[in-house]
């Protein structure tokens, strides 16, 4: 019996054949929290409550990270067209608390939630970057442009936000790998994290081209830096996105050759079966 039925093809593999570019632009300002982090998770130890059931529930992680998210617009004319992402980084930003609570391996690495700030600084953090993050304070900074680099479109943004809470969850994991692996972790954690939107259908095909086209913008491919070549790049952002997408697709086999590292520390079975509201 022949079916006359075609086969869609698979997302991964419309991304994969598609090509790259990125342009530029600039911004700054200043905003003041650090003693957040700690509170944020001295609250969540103690407000887990009980279900009708008996059953311990804890609170949505989700809504605890909004506390923790800074974020202030362009004062730049060029740039505005990236603030049209603010809630979408705010609402990602909540989905990465979710699947660290969930997935982490490391119980202790569950509730450690970092500060975000967008187009901001603290104390801990007062230098202009297009992405970094920084252990000894727990925070996650992007801004638009480091008069080097700008991004072009909001899905970049996410993009670089989803690896640097990769670099988080690592840290706060304990993970002890050289910094080039540090990095391969960081892009296999964005790519599950852009598959768990693929598989709940949050982004488009568009945006997760986008997404990829980043990656491979940001390698490195000299002798020297820690940052992996575009082939390591973006094998491990398809890696992690097919583990959680597409998981006996076509790149079912990056995963385990690039993200083994990533999986010592995040149970990505648990995403898989992570929905899109929160069941404590």
């Amino acid at each position: 019996m022949k079916s006359n039925k075609k086969a869609k093809p698979s997302r991964l593999i419309s991304w994969i054949l598609l090509s790259i570019t990125l342009t530029a632009c600039t911004p700054e300002q200043q905003t003041n929290s650090i003693q957040e982090t700690q509170n944020i998770q001295e609250q969540q130890a103690s407000s887990a409550t009980n279900n009708s059931n008996g059953a311990l529930e804890l609170p949505d992680p989700a809504l605890e990270m909004q506390k923790l998210v800074f974020y202030h617009s362009s004062p730049w004319s060029e740039l505005a067209h990236l603030d049209n992402g603010s809630d979408n980084y705010k609402k990602l930003a909540g989905t990465l608390a979710r699947i660290q609570s969930v997935a982490a391996r490391n119980a202790d690495a569950r509730n450690q939630l970092p500060v975000i700030l967008i187009n901001g600084t603290n104390k801990c953090v007062d230098t202009r970057s297009v992405g970094l993050y920084k252990h000894s304070c727990q925070t996650i900074k992007i801004d638009y442009s480091d008069e080097e680099v700008s991004y072009e479109f909001p899905i970049e943004i996410e993009a670089v936000l989803s690896h640097e809470w990769g670099h988080h969850l690592a840290r706060t994991s304990r993970l002890e790998v050289s910094p080039t692996e540090h990095e391969i972790v960081a892009d296999c954690f964005a790519g599950v994290v852009f598959g768990y939107y693929v598989k709940n259908n949050l982004i488009s095909t568009d945006e997760g081209i986008k997404a990829l086209q980043m990656m491979a913008q940001l390698s490195n491919n000299s002798e020297g830096g820690i940052h992996p070549n575009m082939e390591n790049r973006t094998s491990a952002f398809l890696g992690g996105l097919a583990q959680i997408a597409e998981p006996t697709g076509q790149y079912r086999e990056l995963y385990p050759r690039y993200c083994a590292s990533l999986e010592r520390i995040l149970d990505t079975a648990k995403i898989r079966s992570l929905g899109l509201s929160w069941k404590g």
